[in-house]
């Protein structure tokens, strides 16, 4: 028998569902899995944005179809990876996300970006999911990594 005070918990957790703001830059197959899988209430995640480095991926379509405001930021329009990453944070953070997950987005977040959405007791509110490429795997599926400590995969 699960003991009041861990059912209370269990109960409360299972009605959260995080905010999540996913980051693309490609086909977005990452984030088609993502929001399939916040289809199912007892996912606890829903997708409530998504951000692209550039116009026309076939993330920001799949974001798009399923009724999920996009956004846009392209490193082009800014001096350097510091103002761009600024730039995107600002957008981020109008979404109000609890998780910010990299799927897929090829550029390198400053650690200006990496820092302000970093919560809580380890301090990690970002994940990063990229296809794997190993040989073993032949590319597909998604393998994600915290980042948030060194040596940590994917860090």
């Amino acid at each position: 028998s699960t003991p009041p005070r861990q059912a209370q918990k269990s109960a409360i957790a299972a009605s959260v569902t995080a905010r999540l703001v996913v980051l693309v830059s490609g086909a977005g197959s990452n984030l088609a899995a993502l929001i399939e899988a916040a289809l199912d209430p007892s996912y606890g995640a829903s997708v409530v944005a998504v951000g692209a480095d550039r116009a026309g991926t076939g993330g920001a379509a799949k974001a798009l179809a399923a009724g999920i405001p996009v956004f846009e930021v392209a490193p082009a329009a800014y001096a350097g990876r510091e103002a761009w990453s600024a730039a995107l944070a600002e957008q981020v953070a109008g979404h109000q996300p609890d998780l910010v997950v990299s799927a897929g987005l090829m550029r390198i977040l400053s650690p200006q970006f990496v820092a302000r959405f970093r919560v809580g007791r380890d301090r990690r509110r970002s994940r990063r999911c990229r296809t794997s490429a190993s040989p073993r795997r032949s590319g597909r599926g998604c393998a994600c990594a915290d980042r948030g400590r060194p040596g940590d995969p994917g860090r």
